[in-house]
């Protein structure tokens, strides 16, 4: 009963989270449509650098404010309170447009503007909080709510303003605006936010990366204003009505918000796991690079429309995602969570304050030909390419230094990018390995004689071992040639703990291994960390990584929990498969040290993704018939620690069993508990219902599932890895 409450709870947020993202992609785009084709209907383009000059230092002066209130009163109030005075100042401006038409496309501009900031953080807080406690299907409720409102505000102010004009247009957003302030104030917190109120500046002074990184940011933003300058003077010179003016930019912000959004909800994650932080990073530049150079060779308004929109959609998806990554590792520990990357940092200034610079410079200078500013732009892309290159440089050495240093902790499990994954891994075995040759090289010395250095603070007297030459002698056993020597090492009882990186690169050897597992038992608790570590490092042998989370499994701690969870990413099946029986040993014995029930639905769904259907199980030779066995008794093992692990136990032994009656029961007890984002395994089981027995409850079902005392084959043995994986 308490699941299916939290069911029907988590599918009424995301059902109400979808709205959300469709009331503010609706406003976010209508009000773009109408405060363009409005200020270039009224005032022309030749006072577009004033109004953007205005606007930018309204941004700037407005950014640590926003900050501030997202910090004190959620997200979702502040949204509530930016719509409702966003909706009163629409109808205010309805009412004055005829009176007064050039005030009133000022104040549309800048209100528009300073405001529209917060519709989008507010789709990103709708995007990745659906994602994280709803899953896959919170992300396509999401992104659908936002590609539909921005079709529904584009068309919206678009026949508003064909039929009544712009009067009715503002009434539009206005009555869209009281909408959203009405849900938002029954929606539950989108992330009350703990980012801090300041600025960052003394990270800025600390770190030569945040610095490029500020220059970077600033090198986009003289780009985003000088393409947004060059596509308004291009429209206004196409278009002279309202009406054609404001179809076409509702026809262009709905393009670039539907792209933007629908890559921000599905590709940062996989570019940044597979290419890492500084190849993501610098697609923007890259990309605004080439669109540059071709808005030179051929200076339209559709190359231009091309120019921006190609900004938009990248800053908002790709080149964020690498930025606020990066920022993390180095942001004070508040600001990981909201400040900096809600736009509040110096990066965001340097931005805002730049282009603000070079649209003064516009603004008070001879009138420049469009490929001039067109040029800008290519060369702001061109220097932000290089700076996107030093700053992964900068990255790299930085956060190399300071694991080293021990001056910045980073848990694996955190990690979401190769290069930092990456860096990880080499400061883990780097320390292993330099701390394994100091100790050999010290034994050494004072085996013949030579005096050793008095200890170092770093390395108080109380930590030196006496057993030193045991330690030497353990280590040279371990290593031995013949296999007599390494078994009889591994079975002493009183195995030195500084010889459990040997012991464990041991677990590769199939002659060893068990004596190996052994003697890694006795010590688990204080081999935990070092298991962990090698579990996540890709360059150990697979024989070493799909064999410890047997023995992970065995320590009942957070850690190891964090560890295993973050094995379920591993592109190896068999890690994954062992990672998650290690998980369900520890959750029987430890309900409270359970995975959150999102993490592991999410590696659930991507497991079920790879199932083969039951057709080409058919068909397929035995040992693909065992793996796609094992698939599924993993994908059970994770949908059980969603929820009972013990009754997806006698599912998994049922559906393995010949009793079709067993079968059939299991069916149906998964048709009667499985959440809305797993059902698609359903598909996979080839038997939908049981005779008679429609009318069992789940607890009958599981009585029933226990009566039968299924026993099925135990697929614990090794499973050749497909060359597909």
């Amino acid at each position: 009963m308490i699941g299916e409450r939290r069911s029907g709870a988590d599918d009424r947020v995301a059902r109400l989270a979808a709205v959300v993202g469709c009331l503010l992609a609706a406003v976010a785009v209508g009000g773009g449509a109408v405060r363009d084709g409005l200020f270039l209907t009224i005032l022309r383009a030749e006072h577009l650098p004033e109004v953007m000059l205005a606007s930018s230092a309204l941004c700037l002066a407005s950014a640590g404010l926003a900050l501030r209130l997202v910090a004190r009163h959620g997200l979702g109030n502040v949204l509530s309170l930016v719509a409702a005075l966003g909706g009163g100042a629409f109808a205010v401006e309805c009412l004055l447009v005829g009176a007064y038409p050039r005030a009133v496309a000022w104040a549309v501009y800048l209100h528009v503007v300073l405001l529209g900031s917060i519709p989008f953080v507010g789709c990103s807080a709708v995007l990745n909080g659906l994602g994280r406690e709803n899953g896959r299907r919170g992300l396509w409720l999401a992104t659908a709510g936002v590609v539909l409102g921005s079709a529904a505000g584009a068309l919206l102010v678009e026949r508003a303003t064909a039929w009544l004009g712009a009067r009715v247009a503002l009434l539009v957003l206005a009555l869209l605006c009281a909408a959203l302030a009405a849900i938002t104030r029954r929606f539950p917190q989108l992330g009350a936010s703990d980012a801090s109120d300041g600025w960052g500046i003394s990270e800025l002074r600390r770190s030569r990366c945040l610095r490029i990184l500020a220059v970077l940011g600033a090198l986009v933003g003289v780009a985003s204003l000088c393409a947004d300058y060059v596509l308004k003077l291009e429209a206004s010179r196409t278009f002279g009505s309202l009406h054609s003016l404001v179809a076409f930019f509702a026809l262009f912000y709905v393009t670039t918000v539907v792209v933007g959004f629908s890559m921000n909800a599905w590709l940062p994650r996989p570019a940044l796991e597979r290419f890492g932080i500084g190849a993501t990073l610098a697609t923007l530049p890259a990309v605004l690079l080439l669109a540059g150079v071709f808005a030179l060779g051929l200076t339209r308004l559709w190359t231009c429309a091309l120019l921006k929109g190609t900004q938009i959609v990248l800053d908002t998806s790709l080149f964020r995602a690498a930025r606020e990554q990066l920022v993390a590792h180095f942001g004070p520990e508040a600001d990981r969570h909201g400040g900096w990357a809600a736009g509040g940092s110096p990066v965001h200034a340097g931005e805002v304050a730049a282009g603000a610079l070079l649209l003064g410079f516009v603004a008070l200078a001879a009138r420049l030909p469009t490929t001039v500013l067109v040029g800008v732009v290519t060369f702001c892309a061109a220097v932000g390419l290089w700076a996107s290159y030093r700053v992964s440089q900068r990255y790299v050495a930085e956060l190399r230094a300071n694991l080293r240093a021990g001056s910045v902790r980073i848990e694996p499990h955190e990690v979401a990018d190769a290069t930092t994954r990456g860096l990880l891994a080499e400061a883990m075995s780097s320390s292993e390995r330099e701390q394994m040759l100091a100790e050999l090289r010290r034994l050494r010395r004072s085996r013949v004689g030579v005096m050793e250095p008095p200890p170092t603070p770093s390395q108080p007297p109380e930590s030196r071992h006496p057993g030193d030459s045991a330690l030497l002698d353990t280590l040279g056993e371990l290593t031995a040639a013949e296999p007599s020597r390494v078994l009889a090492a591994l079975q002493n009882g009183s195995l030195d703990t500084r010889a459990l990186p040997q012991v464990i690169a041991l677990l590769a050897n199939d002659r060893m291994w068990d004596a190996a597992a052994g003697a890694l038992r006795r010590c688990a608790s204080t081999a935990a960390g070092q298991l962990s570590d090698a579990l996540l490092d890709p360059r150990q042998p697979f024989a070493v990584r799909r064999r410890i989370p047997r023995l992970l499994g065995e320590v009942k701690s957070s850690r190891v929990v964090a560890a295993l969870v973050e094995a379920l990413n591993d592109e190896e099946l068999e890690v994954r498969r062992r990672s998650g029986r290690a998980l369900h040993q520890i959750a029987v014995v430890r309900p409270e040290l359970r995975p959150e029930p999102w993490v592991v639905h999410e590696a659930a769904m991507r497991e079920i993704e790879l199932l083969p259907q039951p057709e080409a199980q058919t068909a397929a030779d035995p040992s693909a018939q065992r793996r796609a066995r094992a698939q599924l008794r993993h994908v059970l093992t994770l949908a059980g620690l969603g929820g009972e692990p013990e009754a997806f136990e006698l599912v998994a032994h049922a559906l393995e069993s010949e009793d079709e009656n067993a079968h059939a029961t299991a069916v149906q007890y998964l048709d009667s508990v499985l959440p809305a984002h797993l059902r698609k395994l359903m598909s996979h089981l080839g038997q939908t219902a049981v005779d008679g027995g429609a009318s069992r409850s789940r607890q009958e079902l599981l009585e029933e599932l226990s009566r039968l005392g299924t026993a099925s084959t135990d697929v614990e043995e090794s499973l050749p890895p497909p060359a597909a994986e």
